[in-house]
């Protein structure tokens, strides 16, 4: 299923701005994917520098999640994530409206029902790989 746009319901989702490890597109589930001298960024409390947190599309899985991408970039390009809002989303698998969900599986732009690490709450339902759902991020 093609999934190349994002789709935000809310005009109020709060967001940050990362650095892109790798190419992001916009709309898809990015994550953690390395830092350094996060708190601080050498030692000098609140000196937290653009360069000390990493995104990547590619690596997100249910344990790392960060949030949506609001746009498309490339390696090193700032990258504005939604952590919280109201989006819709491919589902991977059986999603059940009211339940939490998660990210699908490392590497997965589908979120499913689950309360593994889970990303938020389904305000719709969805079948596996045939439709979307509307989705809270928390």
């Amino acid at each position: 299923m093609a999934y190349d746009r994002l789709v935000m319901l809310d005009d109020i989702g709060r967001r940050f701005t990362f650095r892109a490890g790798r190419i992001v597109s916009g709309g898809f589930l990015v994550g953690f994917s390395s830092g350094t001298d996060i708190v601080g960024s050498g030692g000098v409390f609140g000196g937290l520098a653009f360069n000390d947190i990493l995104i990547d599309a590619g690596s997100v899985g249910v344990s790392n999640f960060v949030g949506i991408a609001l746009q498309t970039g490339s390696n090193g390009d700032p990258i504005p994530v939604a952590f919280e809002g109201v989006f819709v989303l491919p589902a991977g698998s059986v999603v059940t409206g009211g339940a939490y969900v998660q990210v699908t599986a490392t590497g997965s732009n589908f979120v499913q029902s689950g309360t593994t690490n889970d990303i938020g709450r389904a305000l719709s339902s969805a079948t596996a790989e045939t439709g979307f759902c509307i989705v809270r991020l928390r």
